[in-house]
């Protein structure tokens, strides 16, 4: 009689091959069976009992059912914590390779927006880049696909910045499975996040013509409801929970206060580690009254809509521990130029995008004052 530690590792063995070859007892062996029936019905089944038999009397308990679902939700589960992972790892690597270096940081942001607006996949762009197909991607690899994409050959300095914040491991070598978990943390889709489950295997066991074959029918996991983005990301997420806008004082020159609630959103975008979860908080915020300490102005790139060919203002938000980005659009270009550093601006503003290279939020600004 099996021990309960040599039963759980059989259990182990059984899940592992059930997902590996799909959910159907068909797959299993006489004597998996004989142990499912142990675990599941309380005894071995008899030796005269025939396969068929056996397979059916399983395929209706309901202890068996839910058993498979677990099987699969527990996999699921630990697949989408892996990726979590990984993304974690890719995006504190970027993290730390551009957290003094200003330069290197908008070069990433740059080189992130310039993937996710290049239509390519994760797989077409993993193609492109490992060309010979050797698992590794050097840096004349990522020479030639910018220049076929750009039309122009990037700085080599450009190339090693790349390589730096992308190299999870940091020996120099850029792996695929490195640039995979970096186009993660931006939100391409490169996981499957479930098991693949190949077509269920026929028992090919003669049988007499009334005998039918019988197989577990696993109840599909619901698939969580996420906010929809430029890019898709392979594993189911939760929306955050959004702490509800509290009111605005309003003072007596009938200007609301300033209050907090871009900074509780920002706190929520710094925990998240998935672009969609990211773009779910995002489509929570709402306008609010803020005010910024003016570090500096910079032009406002790579936007097409009304902010194109305006200005961002960059400094603390809100007195607190955040530094922003808001844009205004050129409409207020005027008012912008005339802001110095230290300049202190108030305005109506909302929270439009995330960088996670950056780990900064860049607003939508509107009616800015100097005070």
């Amino acid at each position: 009689m099996l021990g309960e530690k040599a039963r759980a590792m059989v259990a182990g063995q059984i899940e592992k091959k059930l997902l590996e070859k799909g959910m159907n007892l068909n797959n299993l062996t006489d004597e998996e069976l004989s142990a499912v029936a142990v675990n599941f019905v309380g005894d071995a089944p008899p030796n005269h009992v025939p396969r068929e038999t056996v397979i059916q009397i399983l395929s209706e308990q309901d202890s068996v059912l839910i058993w498979a679902n677990s099987v699969k939700e527990n996999a699921a589960k630990a697949a989408l914590e892996s990726v979590r992972t990984t993304v974690d790892s890719a995006q504190n690597k970027v993290a730390a390779v551009t957290e003094d270096n200003p330069m290197a940081a908008m070069m990433m942001e740059r080189f992130s927006t310039w993937l996710k607006e290049s239509g390519y996949t994760a797989a077409q762009l993993t193609q492109m880049l490992d060309t010979n197909k050797d698992g590794i991607i050097s840096r004349t690899e990522i020479t030639s696909m910018i220049e076929q994409m750009a039309g122009s050959q990037p700085p080599q300095w450009v190339v090693d910045y790349l390589v730096e914040a992308i190299d999870l491991n940091g020996d120099g070598a850029l792996l695929v499975s490195e640039f995979g978990a970096f186009l993660a943390s931006i939100g391409f889709e490169t996981v499957q996040l479930t098991p693949p489950e190949p077509e269920a295997v026929e028992d090919t066991t003669p049988q007499p013509e009334e005998t039918h074959t019988h197989h577990i029918e696993v109840t599909p996991i619901p698939e969580p409801v996420v906010a929809p983005e430029p890019t898709p990301v392979a594993e189911p997420v939760s929306s955050p929970v959004v702490t509800p806008v509290l009111p605005t004082e309003v003072e007596e020159d009938g200007m609301p206060s300033i209050d907090s609630d871009n900074e509780r959103m920002i706190e929520m975008l710094q925990a998240s580690r998935l672009n969609s979860e990211a773009a779910a908080i995002i489509a929570r915020c709402t306008n609010n009254p803020t005010s910024m300490m003016v570090e500096r102005v910079e032009r406002t790139l790579m936007v097409n809509d009304e902010f194109r060919g305006g200005h961002s203002l960059i400094g603390e938000l809100d007195d607190g521990p955040f530094t922003v980005a808001i844009m205004f659009p050129e409409s207020d270009n005027e008012l912008i130029h005339s802001i110095k550093k230290g300049d202190r601006v108030e305005c109506s503003a909302i929270i439009s995008d995330w960088s996670s290279g950056l780990r900064r939020a860049t607003l939508q600004g509107s009616n800015a004052r100097v005070v």
